[in-house]
């Protein structure tokens, strides 16, 4: 649909907390000539949507033109995104030229909104290379994805100065409490609630959900069954990788991991595992000796009982255990009181 011919969207910025700093320096690009180019990034949940449609409701009242686009609904190529910009501006010729005609003979500013970037990743090159040279000034560009931007976008000289990053970060207490309290939660409640979602902000929607609907859980309760799935589901759509998928599935069943565990869970060897992207965690932790006398002994989960038991110089991901078996890790057995298995389990 044409712009101009379609009365936007109404929105507004009710709702959002905690990102004034945020909304605030978006709102300056309409003012200034650079930076024109904005990468909004955060992982799935933190709020980048809806920042952007604050953004796109206090732009279009300042008499932008906004024209926002879902990467989602986007055929992932140049030709997909150049026939959704041309469809927006009313053309039935989707060049680059042709769009970029258009854009300048708006007498508004304008402001094209990319969210959920992150599928769009294959058509970055064009879009840098190809797209944003014949951009004319009275142009903004918001991108929000999962990712921040590759280092070509803020290393390229004919973009210096032009391209801003703004990570997005859980709120903080006093903004979680605020949210919570604005969607019906006691501020007595909030704070506990608070204490297990880390001021997520799609983990508090979930979660004060919850509470409202069922309010005779307790607050593990909530937690355990209106929000670990659902962020669960998310944060595993950014792991294409099959293997660390099998990998991220063992180390949930099992309390102390190493290399050749995963390795015999996800069917693989010992060294594709750690070429994986999983091994590029910062959980992953290098290679020590350590004698089979002095590394806690667990039972294997039910899950992999039937897997050959890992050698204690493999690579430990994640953390090994409570207090106990750290200090069993680092000396003797008869140092802390007991042996390992009774001591750390």
């Amino acid at each position: 649909m044409a712009i101009g011919t379609v009365e936007p969207r109404r929105a507004t910025t009710e709702g959002l907390v905690g990102r004034a700093a945020e909304l605030g320096a978006l709102d300056r690009m309409l003012q200034v000539d650079r930076p024109w180019i904005t990468f909004v990034h955060g992982v799935a949940g933190v709020g980048k949507s809806s920042l952007l449609r604050s953004f796109s409701a206090a732009a279009r009242s300042a008499g932008a033109i906004v024209i926002p686009l879902d990467c989602r609904a986007l055929e992932p190529t140049d030709r997909g995104v150049s026939e959704a910009l041309a469809s927006a501006l009313g053309l039935r010729d989707a060049s680059v030229e042709a769009i970029a005609g258009r854009l300048q003979r708006q007498k508004a500013p304008v402001v094209l909104l990319f969210d959920h970037y992150e599928v769009l990743r294959l058509v970055d090159t064009w879009l840098r290379q190809s797209f944003v040279p014949v951009i004319p000034d009275n142009v903004r560009l918001v991108i929000a994805g999962r990712e921040p931007p590759v280092a070509a976008w803020l290393a390229s000289p004919e973009l210096a100065g032009a391209v801003r990053t703004m990570p997005l970060s859980p709120l903080d207490l006093e903004d979680a409490v605020s949210l919570f309290v604005s969607l019906g939660v006691p501020e007595a409640r909030a704070g506990r609630l608070n204490r297990i979602v880390r001021g997520h902000p799609l983990a508090i929607r979930l979660a004060a959900s919850a509470a409202a609907d069922r309010p005779d859980l307790g607050i593990e309760d909530v937690a355990a069954h209106a929000v670990l799935d659902e962020l669960t589901r998310l944060f595993l759509e950014d792991v294409p990788d099959p293997i660390a998928r099998e990998a991220l599935e063992a180390v949930s069943v099992v309390r102390r991991t190493t290399t050749s565990l995963l390795a015999a869970c996800c069917r693989t060897s010992r060294r594709r595992m750690r070429s994986t992207a999983f091994a590029r965690c910062p959980s992953w932790r290098p290679a020590r000796t350590a004698s089979a006398s002095t590394t806690p002994s667990r039972a294997p989960s039910p899950a992999i009982s039937s897997r050959p038991t890992p050698a204690a110089t493999d690579a430990t991901v994640g953390p090994p255990g409570g207090s106990c078996a750290r200090r069993c890790a680092r000396r003797p057995p008869a140092s802390c009181g007991a042996t390992p298995r009774t001591c750390c389990t």
